[in-house]
């Protein structure tokens, strides 16, 4: 029945596949079902084409993937629209909005944040419904952070008013309103993250990377400046696992991990990974996003050139040591997301989002 779903719908099939190798995976038949979901990672187990350019997807739960849709002239105004994955349909649409990017959701698959022009949207992800707005003191919303244990969010992005000042705000994540403002950065913010224990924070302008604290208890501290080796930091993702650390993107394509020492609040020297070839994009960024899993083994980074698409590692100091894993999704690619089991990825395109299972080792699945 799993082997015959699959030729109906990729994604239920695999999904189908999966459960029944977690429930018998030492039956004979087990190691033909294992060949087929090799097989299916071979192409997009699921894909649209829309009309107007993407800016981000993020699943929220297994089965229903979230993307936000720019303006174009045809269709004037952004869209969020969820889309049920098992079923290869449309579930509904949020919108029109003013240029929706930065997204995100909550561990739980029911709530989800997005950044808009000047305002911060929450949405009901079950019922497709906006349930609160916040105002944002910047045009543009580049980035978003949540700690979703306690509740709270980081936005930052491109400062409209004094150019020498752009803020970084504090905002609780229920009811979305302001909380608190960092205005001690250049006009532009492109990056912000939270560090673990409730350590403070870290946001990346055009000049440097910082590390400050929600509350003040202590000052800011400078962890990296531009240079003409690296530019601008480009993407930050916290990794987690048994050796923590902040991994950085650069818009030259460095992609360096800063390992944390998370009893002492130290930073270690930093270890390099193999650049990113982000060629005529250079200053523009051609890496688009940086992805790490739970247990902070792998780390994903994509770019936009069509030669290079997704590249991922296992990370220093973990075994087997640090490589790239096999192409996956080739062309150019705007963003990417880990689903909650880590089995898939979604992928942005130039108006087009798609599904991949994920090679090598995520195909294993054991036994419960």
């Amino acid at each position: 029945a799993a082997l015959a779903l699959c030729r109906r719908s990729p994604y239920a099939g695999v999904r189908a596949l999966e459960e029944w190798l977690a429930r018998w995976p030492a039956l004979p038949s087990a190691r033909r079902a294992r060949r087929v979901l090799q097989r299916l990672g071979e192409r997009p187990l699921f894909a649209v084409d829309l009309a107007s350019d993407l800016e981000r997807a993020v699943f929220a739960g297994e089965d229903t993937l979230l993307v936000s849709e720019e303006e174009d002239e045809e269709r004037p105004g952004a869209y969020l629209r969820c889309f049920d994955l098992a079923e290869g349909r449309l579930r509904w649409e949020v919108g029109p909005c003013r240029e929706l990017e930065p997204l995100a959701v909550s561990p739980d698959g029911r709530r989800a944040l997005v950044g808009g022009k000047s305002v911060l949207y929450a949405v009901d992800v079950l019922l497709g419904k906006e349930t609160g707005r916040c105002a944002l003191p910047f045009g543009d919303s580049e980035c978003l952070a949540v700690d979703w244990e306690r509740n709270l969010v980081l936005a930052g992005g491109e400062f409209e008013g004094t150019p020498e000042r752009g803020p970084v705000v504090l905002l609780d994540a229920r009811d979305p309103r302001e909380l608190r403002r960092f205005e001690a950065f250049v006009e532009e913010v492109r990056s912000v993250g939270f560090l673990p224990g409730g350590r403070g924070a870290v946001a990346a302008d055009a000049k440097g990377l910082y590390q400050f604290s929600l509350d003040d208890s202590t000052p800011r501290r400078t962890l990296a400046k531009t240079s003409e080796e690296r530019r601008y930091v480009r993407r930050l993702r916290w990794v987690g696992g048994r050796t923590p650390g902040l991994a950085v993107a650069y818009s030259t394509g460095k992609v360096v991990l800063l390992p944390y020492e998370l009893g002492s609040d130290r930073w270690r020297p930093p270890v390099e990974l193999d650049p990113v070839p982000v060629g005529a994009f250079g200053a523009g960024g051609g890496i688009e996003a940086l992805v790490a899993t739970r247990a902070g083994d792998r780390l994903y980074v994509a770019a936009k050139q069509s030669e290079f698409g997704l590249r991922a590692w296992f990370l220093p100091g973990r075994k087997p040591p640090p490589r790239v894993l096999p192409p996956l999704a080739p062309g150019g690619l705007l963003w990417v997301a880990l689903s909650p089991s880590e089995r898939r990825l979604a992928v942005v395109r130039e108006g087009r989002v798609e599904v991949w299972q994920l090679p090598g080792e995520s195909l294993e699945v054991r036994g419960r």
